[in-house]
């Protein structure tokens, strides 16, 4: 993984750059409703929902029909950090 540097105010991030050009600032894992985020599941899978608060779930971000909804509450799961940009190589 490539590791990106910024300044956001006065404190530095790490942010690294993940598959798919998602850049991902860890540490950042309140869940605020309509943001996406880097996701892990107990058997240690990773993948990256949108949270929304009503009901409380992780979507998916395509329209893959076997990428699922998390629901809040039903199954463990660790947000490993935000998503702060997402570019592909058009």
């Amino acid at each position: 993984d490539a590791v990106a540097r910024r300044a956001l105010s006065n404190d530095e991030v790490v942010a690294r750059v993940l598959f798919d050009g998602l850049v991902l600032r860890s540490g950042d894992i309140d869940l605020i409703d309509g943001r996406v985020y880097a996701v892990m599941n107990e058997a240690g899978e990773t993948t990256v929902k949108k949270y929304q608060m009503s009901p409380p779930a992780l979507v998916p971000m395509s329209d893959n029909p076997n990428h699922e909804i998390i629901q809040i509450g039903r199954s463990p799961f660790v947000v490993i950090g935000r998503i702060t940009y997402a570019g592909t190589k058009l």
